[in-house]
């Protein structure tokens, strides 16, 4: 137990509640590393999975269920690591102090769903702020779309596992991927979501590159890849392709700059901040041609990044820190 928790004398018990299912250990792994570091930092946190979203009977079950866990942890306060349906189901479940965090598709418009899913899903979200004790958005982009309580918002981006994302060897990562050895590979992760992702926008710059390097040839990853894979594919791209149309704190942006891959990307969310002193890497406007050109540029120089340096204050262990001290305040 570290000794100043709280009063300095009683260890902070935390409740988190968390969208999705606990077996699925593919889903937001970043948040699971999350509680995992806030643990180490002495924080008694517990996870509660909001396993449906969408079920009236399963959210009334899960209702009855976070009640009586909060009976019965007796937590300091309540984290809700999402807004939409997440926020609103804790803001109204308990009167324990409120913390919540706005990840990107919360508060960003969403292609993936229709316009009036979208809709209310937002609404939910600035409609939950009004019940929260403490905001944290991971961007300041995000935190600008919040109608109410911009004042009391910590902007903190989500932390990177820098012992899993770190540089390998690129050619030995080739080797175990099965991938050209001589290719000029281009990164892009289009998950289930390929038109917010702007996987059009990828596919049309690395057709502009590839007329000046004939050698190009854009690795699109679909649906949810395992962690533990990313940092080879980070490892093993010449560049990683950032096209999407809203985004909050990309962690993919984060993870290769720890691996040290350079990053071609649109303005979007905070990659703009992410990326000012990383070379080679580049922002470019939402357009073919640029992102084209600025592909070129980079693969002509076949050198990695610098994007180590300056990810290393975003290690999970010091964005634990900072959200202790959220903690302390709220609680």
């Amino acid at each position: 137990m570290i000794a100043n928790e709280t009063d300095d004398s009683r260890r902070l018990r935390v409740l988190a509640v968390l969208p999705g299912k606990p077996q699925d250990a593919n889903s937001m792994p970043f948040l699971r590393r999350q509680l995992s570091s806030l643990s180490d930092q002495g924080v008694d946190v517990r996870p509660f999975f909001l396993e449906s979203r969408v079920s009236p009977i399963a959210i009334a079950r899960q209702w009855r269920e976070l009640r009586a866990a909060v009976r019965t942890e007796g937590p300091d306060l309540v984290h809700a690591h999402f807004g939409t349906v997440t926020a609103l189901f804790t803001a109204l479940a308990t009167t324990k102090p409120l913390l919540i965090t706005y990840r990107g598709s919360d508060l960003n418009p969403t292609a993936a769903v229709s316009w009036s899913r979208n809709t209310l899903a937002k609404f939910f979200s600035q409609l939950a702020s009004l019940r929260a004790s403490r905001i944290i958005c991971v961007s300041d982009q995000l935190r600008r779309r919040l109608w109410w309580r911009r004042r009391d918002i910590a902007v903190l981006s989500d932390g990177i596992d820098l012992e899993l994302f770190r540089p390998r060897d690129k050619q030995e990562a080739r080797r175990q991927l099965g991938w050209d050895p001589d290719g000029e590979i281009l990164l892009f992760t289009a998950r289930n979501d390929p038109v917010g992702k702007g996987l059009d926008l990828a596919e049309g710059a690395a057709a502009v590159a590839a007329k000046s390097r004939p050698g190009v040839h854009l690795e699109v990853l679909r649906g949810k890849t395992p962690s533990e894979q990313m940092p080879l594919l980070y490892s093993a791209a010449d560049c990683l392709l950032m096209c999407s149309r809203f985004e909050g704190s990309p962690n993919v942006v984060k993870e290769a700059m720890a691996c040290n891959c350079p990053v071609v990307s649109v303005d979007v969310g905070d990659v703009t901040e992410r990326l000012q002193h990383v070379t080679p890497s580049h922002i470019t406007p939402r357009d073919p041609n640029a992102m084209g050109a600025a592909i070129v540029e980079v693969l002509a120089q076949a050198e990695r990044s610098n994007g180590r340096q300056h990810i290393l204050p975003l290690g999970d262990r010091e964005i634990a820190t900072q959200i202790v001290r959220i903690y302390r305040d709220a609680a």
